[in-house]
């Protein structure tokens, strides 16, 4: 009598949280459909923290699989590189017509290189030690939070806080922000970096009071870690240069 194959349920938690972001870079796109743009950012930050959990929580519980790595690749395809495209050209690039997809379309396309290069990059050979401290461009996540920059910008302080027409600040803006995706440029990642114990209490005061701000004010707290992000991206090229 063979022993039927069986699978612990736990093992399933890291699928159904990519999953879970998965329908919240689709939900994201239906709300940009019928114009509520809050949504619409909201959904796609969720979506964001979702799949910064999902590798860890999957490491932690031991359930880690090849299945559950492309599964994952694909629910980014679609919440950074497609959702933020459709929301974005609903939102503003849609005023200059054909010339305003191609701009979507282009952002959909480099963010569809970085995410293949890194899955090639993960079958490469072991990678030098400096570089388990950068990413290789900017992750797709972080790349579609930017990409949203002006629409939450928006969302906290009127479209006149953008001080040019939206459509054609994307036209410049959006096109950056995909090329830093697929471009070579090391950026800092925080994977592997262990906190010393004395800083644990300061760390957990403040990841509170960055929560609570959330909380309060959602747009103005994002705006701002996204423009200290953008600050951080010359200091991290210089950082990698001089530590390799």
């Amino acid at each position: 009598m063979t022993r039927k194959h069986t699978l612990p349920i736990v093992r399933l938690v890291p699928n159904l949280i990519t999953i879970s972001a998965l329908c919240c870079g689709m939900t994201s796109m239906r709300y940009a459909l019928i114009e509520r743009w809050e949504l619409a950012a909201t959904f796609l930050l969720i979506a964001a923290f979702l799949d910064a959990i999902d590798g860890g929580v999957a490491r932690m519980l031991k359930a880690t699989s090849d299945f559950g790595a492309q599964m994952d690749s694909l629910s980014d395809m679609v919440c950074f590189g497609v959702a933020p495209a459709v929301v974005l050209h609903l939102w503003a690039l849609q005023d200059i017509k054909r010339f305003g997809w191609a701009i979507a379309l282009f952002y959909t396309i480099c963010c569809a290189l970085r995410l293949a290069r890194f899955n090639t990059s993960l079958m490469e050979e072991k990678e030098e030690d400096w570089q388990k401290d950068y990413f290789t461009g900017i992750p797709a996540p972080a790349g579609a939070i930017l990409a949203m920059l002006p629409l939450m910008v928006s969302l906290q302080f009127g479209e006149e806080a953008l001080m040019v027409e939206k459509s054609w600040l994307l036209v410049i803006y959006l096109p950056l922000i995909a090329l830093l995706m697929s471009s070579r440029l090391p950026t800092f990642s925080l994977k592997g970096h262990s906190l010393p114990t004395r800083y644990v209490l300061p760390f957990m005061l403040a990841a509170i009071a960055f929560i609570l701000g959330l909380i309060i004010e959602t747009w103005l707290v994002v705006s701002i870690i996204c423009g200290l992000y953008i600050l951080s991206l010359p200091l991290s090229a210089l950082h990698a240069h001089r530590k390799k």
